[in-house]
């Protein structure tokens, strides 16, 4: 049973109010203070003995006269004074329609209404009467152009007081309804050639008349560079309209952070909308050059005037499938034919040459012994990984879900916009006191009163915006599945099992991090692997093996298990195979997705937000195929080879210089991978190369350098100091254009045309 007084939502905000609860039973009140918190985050019941009840009453009657003296017409002095803060009305707008109606749902049932392509959502929390809508996005694009004397590929250049200005021309997104291409210019699909498409003019245009009928407007898109220009955009589309314009931060969807960010608010941070500026206009440039150039030397090459599409390239496209290319052609080189003897998880590769060297024809699996002798046992200390960054959380759910790095950022994109982890773009490992919270909520509920043996509170890492990928709420796979069934979590999608195992994927891991570490034992041993050969024994395989043969506390294993235990006893062991298969073995691994992702992140020519779409660019221009039943791995397609190989030559990221013939392990690829060639003769191919890497001199070493890790990963710093306000956002752009008209234009465009378009 509960008695108390009712808050009233009136023209100050809500009105104090108070509940008190009869309890005769501890455990159902835990529980409804669960429950509660999926509505309020930190909703929670006090002791009637903690609370100074007499000053409660006094300040709820305070409230409560308010009300009588409004009905009565009359101001009360207190709300004269705070008439500037008094209730007024937000036009609310994030990018993505479920993240507003995630947000919307906060606050009690939103009333919905449809103005013109926008679904609004309206509620009211006190101060503010929201309009909760959705940008769908980016609403500008940069417009294609060609090089000419005032517009380098679609920026156009401006001279200030002897000073030259870049100005990129933007314009309104289209997207074809029959083939889903986006494109900018033009009534037609580029693709198709459909008429029929959306724009994003209809979304401004809507947004510019709710911004009239609202006192402020605030843009909460994602918290990174590229939200910022989103929002920049949508700022200046609505500037001539709204009164004011302020900008919101947060970096998960929860009530609390919603009214955190609505706290501090800001202007758009110039410096980041400069720097995304910046990376706009130089993918513009070297795509565009680069796409010219090797198009054009493709057509050469394959004897015909002109190709029926162009093929793309670009600063850091181009070294990503140098890497894919360096490490198939290395795979190639270095393999050798061994056998593989298994046994349950451990693997033994024996060479040929040692088959061969006892003239062995046929190695039967029943006569191998494999014999481990301990030498040493010892404990070891085992402590848990760090919570989710992008790279990580990419390359594990590939590895343990065979999902795809494109697939697993949409589908973390969609967990992000229901409130269920932080925000999913990020290098940062950092884990704030709200999340620490998290995990003692969640530990404490799994382990009761033994959660301080369990609990190991970790920060990570110190500083900057943003935190690692975590849960929003001490609230497990499991149990979600169930609080969504039962209607107490509303989601606006269809949630997959691929949701909930990435976001189990993502909550383990973060739960892990916040846990003790675990104690494990391990056993060096001596390994023999014998051949019987009638009365004799052979040696084939002889080496140390250190094993992890025993969990003794398993900590944060409980949850989150990084290794594998091989039971094997402490003493002298004779053991069968249980496999033995003849395979060409290489030291050098076929990259998966998640391989390239975290070399991207090595040597630093990637971004959080970039990484699954650089990948995914390639594979859908063909350059690379993706092999393999359970785990995906990368080859280059011939056309990524022959793509390549114009561009930079036998240049590869990691190689100095070609210390192997190149031909002939290209044609050994192109005979082991038969199906990239289709039907045309391997050897015609590699005479193709041949003719590719004959004529690729001077001009290779220029765009090589161009192109180069090192060069790639300067500019991707440039761009990080535009965003501090260390360099100079014209400055950069400058620079580039001069080293475009020396190097690529040239050799793409008239002596004419380079002139006027150039500096």
């Amino acid at each position: 049973q509960a008695s108390g007084r009712t808050s009233r939502l009136y023209i100050g905000g809500i009105t104090r109010g108070l509940s008190i609860v009869i309890v005769d039973d501890i455990r159902l009140l835990k529980g409804l203070e669960k429950r509660l918190r999926f509505y309020v985050d930190d909703f929670k019941f006090y002791d009637l003995r903690e609370v100074a009840l007499e000053q409660e009453l006094t300040n709820i009657d305070r409230d409560r006269e308010v009300i009588k003296m409004l009905k009565l017409g009359a101001l009360p002095e207190d709300i004269v004074k705070r008439r500037e803060e008094l209730v007024k009305t937000v036009l609310f707008v994030v990018e993505s329609p479920n993240k507003a109606r995630t947000i919307a749902s906060f606050f009690g049932r939103p009333s919905v209404r449809d103005y013109g392509v926008l679904k609004v959502y309206e509620v009211n929390i006190g101060k503010m009467h929201l309009l909760i809508t959705a940008s769908g996005g980016h609403v500008f694009d940069l417009v294609e152009d060609e090089l000419s004397q005032d517009s380098i590929y679609g920026v156009e250049k401006r001279n200030y007081g002897g000073i030259t200005w870049f100005v990129p021309r933007y314009d309104f997104i289209k997207r074809c309804l029959n083939c889903g291409t986006q494109f900018v210019k033009g009534d037609k699909c580029p693709i198709c050639g459909f008429s029929n498409f959306k724009s994003s003019k209809d979304v401004v245009e809507a947004l510019q008349r709710l911004a009239v009928e609202v006192d402020e407007v605030i843009i909460a898109t994602d918290p990174d560079a590229e939200g910022e220009k989103i929002g920049y955009d949508i700022a200046v589309a609505l500037a001539p309209y709204a009164k004011s314009i302020k900008r919101a931060e947060f970096h998960e969807v929860t009530r609390r952070a919603i009214l955190t960010a609505f706290e501090n608010l800001r202007d758009i941070n110039a410096q980041l909308v400069k720097a995304q500026l910046a990376r706009r206009i130089e993918d513009r440039w070297l795509g565009f050059a680069l796409s010219e150039y090797v198009t054009k030397r493709y057509a050469k090459v394959s004897g015909r005037e002109k190709l029926d599409k162009r093929y793309s390239a670009g600063r850091v496209q181009t070294p990503v499938l140098g890497k894919i290319i360096e490490l198939a052609l290395a795979k190639i080189r270095t393999l050798r034919k061994s056998k593989v003897v298994k046994v349950g998880a451990l693997t033994f590769e024996i060479p040929e040459e040692v088959i061969e060297k006892y003239n062995l024809k046929k190695v039967k699996q029943k006569r191998i012994d494999i014999v481990f002798k301990p030498v040493k046992s010892y404990t070891d200390s085992l402590y848990p990984p760090p919570p989710f960054t992008t790279d990580e959380m990419l390359s594990e759910a590939q590895r343990v879900l065979l999902i795809s790095s494109v697939e697993a950022m949409r589908i973390a994109q969609e967990l992000f916009e229901l409130g269920f982890i932080t925000y999913h773009r990020t290098d940062s490992t950092r884990i704030s006191s709200a999340g620490i919270g998290i995990a003692k909520e969640y530990l404490t509920k799994v382990f009761g009163d033994e959660v301080g043996h369990y609990f190991t509170p970790r920060t990570w890492g110190e500083g900057g915006a943003h935190e690692a990928i975590r849960p929003t709420r001490a609230i497990d796979a499991t149990e979600l599945r169930e609080l969504i069934a039962e209607g107490i979590i509303e989601v606006p999608i269809r949630l997959t099992p691929q949701h909930l195992k990435l976001y189990d994927l993502i909550f383990r891991r973060f739960m892990a991090s916040q846990m003790r570490p675990a104690t494990i034992e391990r056993v060096l041993y001596d390994v023999e692997i014998v051949y019987r050969v009638e009365n004799t024994y052979i040696c084939l395989w002889k080496g140390n093996l250190d094993i992890v043969v025993n969990i003794i506390e398993p900590g944060f294993i409980l949850i989150y298990s990084p290794i594998q235990v091989v039971a094997l006893p402490k003493h002298e062991v004779i053991v069968k195979p249980s496999n033995i298969r003849t395979a060409e073995i290489s030291d050098v691994k076929l990259p998966s997705q998640g391989d390239i992702i975290k070399w991207m992140k090595m040597v630093e020519i990637g971004r959080p937000s970039t990484y699954a779409k650089i990948i995914e660019t390639i594979q859908k221009r063909r350059y690379v195929y993706a092999i393999g039943k359970k785990v995906q791995y990368l080859i280059p397609s011939i056309t990524g080879i022959l793509i390549y190989m114009l561009l930079v030559g036998n240049r590869f990221p990691d190689e100095e210089e070609e210390r192997y013939d190149l031909l002939h392990i290209v044609e050994k690829y192109l005979n082991k991978y038969s199906f990239i060639a289709g039907d045309v003769d391997a050897l015609q191919l590699v005479k193709t190369i041949e003719t590719v890497l004959s004529g690729a001199s001077k001009d290779a070493e220029v765009i090589a350098s161009m192109v180069s890790v090192s060069r790639t990963t300067e500019l991707l710093k440039k761009m990080e100091q535009i965003e501090s306000g260390e360099a100079d956002y014209r400055e950069i752009i400058e620079d580039l254009l001069r080293e475009m008209c020396k190097n690529i234009l040239p050799l793409v465009h008239s002596h004419d045309v380079v002139s006027s378009a150039c500096l």
